[in-house]
């Protein structure tokens, strides 16, 4: 539906020469486009669960779908990722500016999150055995161990570096779980848009009068209304909680930092005499 209104919109704003409505038109399609492929994985249409449903053609596609344990272990995953992202950015943008000697604490992050990571991935594969996991992980606690310790800052020496260093491995203990927990918000709103519309959903049907003309149209009327609310409530979901996502957790881990001027909206201007 999403996909279909913004490709009719954007026809008419290429007609009407309107270049900037058929932009957002664009991302409107891309975006209508990613909610049919994600409805589509996670086996839901308008609060029919298809992954529990008795549909012969479907059954060869239902290895392919993502149930809800799935989408929480998907929502953590982009979280980290997008994380990690982020500190790589973080990474180039202090070589830039700063030099490359100041983002070696960032380095040691990066090498402990994505080694452990990597080592708990090749254990549970068991593609490693027990004992060279151990061996890894050592080499990797003590390569950013130094890095975040001891070489977190090339014009200071080596006490201070340490005294900082743990207050780095502080902050970002306390912080960096929080952050990654942060994206469970996905997970929340994806199930939660599948449970509205189920809801609706019974609701129609429980709710509809036995009659051969009022039960259908209340029954349409109740589908209409209630898919429309959780349509508006998950749009507004995906537009809302992505921005806080990126404002918050992504750009805090990418090192952003913002200028612009002080607001001051009633301040006086200068009078002549005082220019």
């Amino acid at each position: 539906m999403l996909f279909i209104i913004a490709l009719i919109i954007r026809t008419k704003a290429f007609r009407k020469k309107m270049p900037n409505l058929k932009s957002v038109m664009v991302l409107a399609q891309f975006l209508g486009l990613a909610t049919v492929i994600f409805g589509i994985l996670t086996g839901t249409f308008f609060g029919i669960d298809l992954i529990n449903s008795d549909i012969p053609w479907l059954e060869n596609f239902k290895q392919y779908m993502i149930s809800t344990d799935k989408l929480f272990n998907l929502a953590i995953i982009f979280g980290v990722i997008q994380i990690l992202f982020g500190m790589v950015l973080k990474v180039i943008n202090i070589s830039r500016v700063r030099g490359f000697w100041y983002s070696l604490s960032t380095i040691g992050w990066l090498i402990l999150l994505i080694g452990l990571g990597s080592v708990y991935g090749l254990k549970t594969a068991e593609m490693v055995s027990p004992q060279v996991a151990g061996i890894i992980q050592t080499a990797v606690f003590g390569v950013s161990g130094v890095l975040i310790l001891l070489l977190n800052h090339p014009k200071r020496n080596i006490f201070i570096n340490f005294g900082a260093g743990l207050w780095d491995v502080y902050s970002m203990a306390t912080s960096l779980l929080g952050d990654i927990l942060s994206y469970i918000r996905l997970f929340a709103l994806g199930v939660s848009s599948a449970i509205l519309g189920l809801v609706f959903n019974s609701m129609a049907m429980s709710m509809k009068p036995d009659n051969i003309i009022l039960g259908p149209l209340v029954m349409i009327i109740i589908l209409v209304i209630g898919h429309g609310i959780t349509i508006f409530m998950s749009g507004l979901g995906a537009f809302v909680h992505p921005i806080r996502l990126t404002f918050v957790e992504f750009y805090k881990n990418a090192g952003f930092t913002g200028g612009g001027k002080a607001y001051t909206p009633f301040a006086e201007p200068a009078s002549k005499s005082n220019e």
